[in-house]
């Protein structure tokens, strides 16, 4: 369970500060349940409510990670995708990874990149 302050990054809305966790009723049926109210940085008039008990929302809140976390990762040997010559395939399959919310896929992603564009740049 996450905490009131704690930064999030919750799909594309972005990095987003849990500002509050409070009980709800949005079905005017009376059962209210508990909701973490998400505040985006880059726009503290939205809020976004998730509930707290659906674990498919609350699996899309990952918790910032710190400069050393992120080195960490970027320091394992995690397998790189391959690279794929078709643009729409590349595209879709690139899209896929980066809606996975898996970092360590992510992070691959982008070194994958970025050796591709290295290797781009050497050519010239």
């Amino acid at each position: 369970m996450y905490s009131i302050g704690t930064l999030i990054v919750y799909g594309s809305e972005g990095i987003c500060k849990i500002t509050d966790i409070k009980e709800n009723s949005f079905d005017n049926m009376g059962k209210s349940k508990s909701y973490y109210i998400l505040t985006p940085l880059s726009n503290d008039k939205t809020k976004i409510f998730i509930p707290c008990d659906n674990d498919l929302l609350v699996s899309r809140m990952l918790k910032v990670l710190s400069a050393d976390e992120i080195r960490d990762i970027i320091a394992e040997d995690i397998p790189l995708p391959e690279w794929i010559a078709d643009n729409r395939r590349r595209n879709k399959a690139y899209k896929d990874i980066l809606q996975s919310y898996d970092r360590r896929r992510i992070i691959s992603l982008a070194k994958l990149l970025y050796s591709v564009k290295e290797k781009n740049d050497s050519k010239r």
